[in-house]
This record gives C-alpha cells, sequence and structure tokens, in this order.
C-alpha cells in the first residue's frame, strides 16, 4: 500500500469508527469528518486531519508523513495554549516515525503498516476542552451537518 497523507486521513477515519476500548467503556465515533475547513468568529478553526464524535466525547487524530511536519504542528497556536479539539488526541503516522516519548504530554501514538494496518502504541489521555476549543467542536458539527444536508 502506498502511504501518503491522503491515505492516511482514510486510515484514520476507519481506526475511529472502529469499536476500541476506553476507560472501561467500548467506544466507536460514527460520526467523522476528515479535513473539513470551519470558519468560526471571524476567523479559520484547527483543520484535524481526523476526527470523530460520539455521544460522550470527541477524538482528533492528526496524520503526520515526516518529522517535521510533527515537529512544527506542535508549534501551532492552539497546541501551545491548549485551545485544541478532542478529548482524546493521537498522532497516526508510518511505523517508528515518531517516538512515544517525543509526543506531547497525554497524546496517544498510533503507527500504519506498510500493508495499511493501524497498531496503537499509546493510548491517549482524556482531554477536558476549553471553552475555545468546544465551540470549535460546535462549529465543525455543524459543518459536517451542512455537508450532508447538501449531500457532500
Amino acid at each position: 500500500m502506498n502511504l501518503d497523507h491522503k491515505s492516511l486521513c482514510e486510515i484514520a477515519v476507519k481506526w475511529l469508527r472502529k469499536v476500541k476500548k476506553q476507560n472501561l467503556m467500548y467506544h466507536t465515533y460514527p460520526i467523522t469528518g476528515s479535513e473539513i475547513a470551519c470558519y468560526n468568529g471571524g476567523k479559520w478553526i484547527e483543520i484535524p486531519d481526523a476526527i470523530g464524535f460520539n455521544a460522550y466525547s470527541s477524538c482528533v487524530i492528526e496524520c503526520k508523513m515526516s518529522r517535521s511536519d510533527f515537529f512544527a504542528d506542535q508549534k501551532k497556536p492552539f497546541r501551545i495554549d491548549g485551545d485544541g479539539m478532542g478529548n482524546y488526541r493521537y498522532y497516526l503516522c508510518p511505523e517508528n516515525l515518531i517516538n512515544e516519548n517525543e509526543l506531547p504530554k497525554g497524546w496517544g501514538l498510533i503507527y500504519v503498516s506498510k500493508s495499511g494496518r493501524t497498531k496503537e502504541i499509546k493510548k491517549s489521555d482524556f482531554f477536558d476542552l476549553t471553552k475555545y476549543g468546544y465551540t470549535n467542536e460546535r462549529c465543525y458539527l455543524f459543518s459536517i451537518c451542512k455537508r450532508i444536508k447538501k449531500g457532500v
């Protein structure tokens, strides 16, 4: 399988839709989106590579094909100030591209093999969303709903 950013995003969405155990509960994220741009209150907001929602939580996955992209991602304002989206947050990358000890505090890590199989290397902690993160998630969900209504 040829792994590129687009295929990693597709793999991330499939991973979100699979049933997995988190905090003694089984979760799946039936509502998912990938790389949807959203405008909130006069500015563009975070554009997750993949995000999933269920009735209890949200999960963001950032897909990385290079180490430089991984390190650049950590310099984004919403990563620095903690205003990002996702009660659970993961990086997804080809095997061994990112080391577990390089992850930001609380983030999880998923490896993708050359054949496209996923392996959760480290589980994400639970993140309480800030008011800004929560508002952005609502904006993102609204954007998904508009796309469904239009048939996109």
